[in-house]
């Protein structure tokens, strides 16, 4: 969807047509006219991002650099993966028999130079006294030896405050059970450097760090202490199974370091990771159509960041999403997107089975989500009524599988947030409705009044919103961010009889805390 310029790694795979393979159905992602039941022919312009493949020595490349990319029909220029809005997707396979599974990562950053801000905005430009540039001490690597004879200084020729350096990086396993420093044992990490001059590094271990491996004998883990460079790049291994079989489910991965997650966040520098296991093996799961939704919230509405000039050139010295201030503004508009598409089409066959597995990699807020019926076919109004909802069977939140499943009107997600869950089937998805999936924002409200206290504080509410401030707030101030057409146009339902919930529930993880059964 975001054009030629997304970089080759993610090539025809990142447009809304293709077929997205595997479990995902037959119409999900493919090329063609819909026909709604008004007549229309529609096209599908949903589609899961594109799964990463691993290199030749099972090694996933992972690129973080300027990448030119369309959001609702704006050109920015990100600090992105692999050239990409949203970033590809990872999939770890099931575990099998006992051998444990480690997932390898490269991580460059194809950045160039460094990229000094300050907390309160604008650009710092840092010299010596004798006005030569020079990095200042205590940014994102505090216990770095360097010049005490640094000043950055902003525009107005003051001094910085609260500095931090954008184009510095890490990478972050977000949900994984493995260790947070280095990858113990196995084969020796040796760094090296690419045919583009990026030199990877491993962990050191010069203080037996590593059992005694010696230097450079570890890789990284989940590190987010770690700091990767410009022009410099890190070697990662996440061992999953080190304790035990890792939990399957939705996990995400993203940029962790101190000063720069937010911006690089927002900039899309955030994927889904897919660990397999024992839940994708209930019967009939692996026939229901899976929809991989990373929800993100750019900020380029209201007083967001600008996009590029007409005829101007994504490059390092032209990155849009470049400033706390804009980045964090609660008076700004915010614009909700899916896999970096601006309010996409579903279409689905009728009674079809979809599972969706859904992480909330925006930058700042919450917000509540919600399935209405749509009173046309492009979801111009809706209604909020109770017959008029469609309740999602939550199976999954936050990576592990539910020892109970739950429905609600509504699904309440925070940044980092995953949920995953089942709908459809049975006599859900009659041909020729359609389902609009709404986002409803209640903190750093633009308006605050119309809602009293509800939506007025800068973190959250004193008191939870009753159902029926919910509700009012889907009617009043609802973002429609996906449209779902049921169409008999899609073809036959790869499964109309959703997996039991029971042989789904009985996989959860025990919740015995102490004593106390947390179920």
């Amino acid at each position: 969807n975001n054009g030629a310029n997304n970089g080759a790694n993610n090539g025809a795979n990142n447009g809304n047509n293709g077929n997205n393979g595997g479990n995902n159905g037959g119409n999900n992602g493919a090329p063609g006219c819909f026909e709604l039941s008004d007549g229309r022919c529609v096209e599908e312009t949903f589609a899961n991002p594109p799964v990463l493949e691993p290199n030749g020595d099972g090694i996933y490349e992972l690129s973080l650099g300027a990448a030119e990319v369309t959001i609702a029909g704006q050109r920015h220029c990100v600090r992105a993966y692999n050239g990409s809005f949203q970033a590809p997707t990872i999939e770890t396979a099931a575990r099998e028999g006992d051998t444990p599974r480690s997932v390898r990562i490269d991580l460059a950053n194809r950045l160039e130079g460094h990229a000094y801000r300050s907390l309160l905005g604008g650009e710092c430009n840092c010299q010596t006294s004798e006005g030569v540039s020079c990095d200042p001490a205590h940014v994102h690597n505090a216990c770095e030896s360097v010049t005490e004879d640094c000043a950055c200084l902003d525009e107005d020729g003051e001094a910085c405050e609260h500095l931090f350096d954008f184009n510095v990086t890490n990478l972050h396993a977000h949900g994984a059970h493995t260790r947070p420093d280095w990858a113990r044992g196995g084969s020796p990490c040796e760094p090296y450097t690419d045919d583009r001059g990026v030199t990877f590094f491993c962990r050191d271990c010069d203080e037996d760090l590593c059992d005694g491996e010696g230097d450079n004998s570890c890789y990284h883990a989940d590190n987010v202490l770690n700091a990767v460079h410009p022009s410099e790049g890190a070697r990662y291994r996440w061992d999953i199974d080190e304790d035990e079989t890792h939990h399957a489910g939705l996990q995400w991965y993203h940029p962790h370091i101190h000063g720069t997650t937010a911006i690089q966040v927002a900039s899309g520098a955030a994927g889904a990771w897919i660990v397999r296991g024992d839940v994708d093996t209930v019967p009939r799961m692996a026939e229901a159509k899976e929809r991989v939704i990373v929800f993100s919230t750019p900020s380029i509405d209201g007083d967001g960041f600008e996009p590029l000039a007409d005829g101007e050139a994504c490059t390092d010295a032209t990155i849009t999403f470049d400033d706390f201030k804009t980045l964090g503004s609660t008076s700004a508009t915010q614009l909700n997107v899916i896999n970096g598409v601006r309010r996409p089409r579903m279409v689905t066959a009728p009674g079809q089975v979809e599972r969706w597995r859904v992480v909330h990699a925006g930058f700042l807020d919450e917000v509540f989500w919600g399935l209405f019926r749509g009173a046309d076919g492009d979801c111009t109004d809706y209604s909020t009524a109770s017959e008029d909802t469609i309740r999602l069977t939550q199976i999954g939140r936050d990576g592990l599988i539910l020892p109970q499943s739950f429905e609600d009107d509504y699904v309440f997600m925070s940044p980092g947030y995953r949920v995953e869950a089942l709908l459809g089937g049975g006599e859900q998805f009659k041909d020729g409705e359609t389902w609009c999936l709404v986002a409803a924002r209640f903190l750093q409200d633009p308006d605050r009044e119309r809602f009293g206290d509800f939506g007025a504080q800068p973190m959250a509410p004193r008191e939870p919103p009753t159902r029926a401030e919910i509700l009012t707030r889907f009617d009043t101030d609802g973002d429609v961010i996906a449209i779902l057409n049921v169409a008999s146009s899609a073809g036959p339902a790869t499964s109309t009889e959703r997996p039991a919930i029971d042989a789904v529930t009985a996989l959860a993880k025990p919740l015995d805390l102490g004593g106390v059964d947390a179920a």
